[in-house]
């Protein structure tokens, strides 16, 4: 029987750039995101869960609002019932489609960022750091 004895190191303890290279490329994320829900509840749920300055909750509310907007002055019957609902129904879908649209856009904007801000060197430092990875002197994960 043998013994290694290996000296593992912290990523600040590294002693060159280059060993701090394999570290970096060594640690990677990926992001996933999906819709699961229709444009009206998804923009209610954007509404009480998202800050109001962001591009999601401006979105949810310029849709909400364009969408109380065709509702109300639709033409109405004398009963109060849709005047040619088939229309109606075709309205409301544009505006869903759109919203949706929209926020897929808002979504892969952000997505992007993140996923940009991620790759950084700054940012692959830092969870590095924070999970205390070892590394041998020449940069190998330990």
């Amino acid at each position: 029987m043998r013994i290694i004895e290996t000296k593992v190191y912290q990523y600040d303890e590294l002693p060159t750039d280059k060993a701090k290279e394999r570290p970096r490329e060594w640690f990677d994320n990926t992001l996933e995101a999906e819709f699961i829900a229709s444009a009206e509840e998804t923009a209610h749920k954007i509404e009480t869960e998202h800050g109001d300055k962001c591009e999601t909750f401006i979105d949810a509310k310029e849709y909400l609002g364009a969408r109380d907007k065709v509702v109300n002055e639709w033409e109405r019957d004398e009963n109060g019932e849709f005047v040619n609902q088939d229309r109606l129904d075709v309205s409301l879908d544009a505006l869903d489609s759109n919203f949706l649209y929209a926020l897929r856009e808002d979504y892969r904007i952000s997505l992007r960022e993140e996923f940009e801000y991620m790759q950084s060197t700054e940012s692959i430092e830092e969870n590095i750091r924070a999970n205390g990875y070892e590394f041998t002197v020449d940069g190998k994960r330990a």
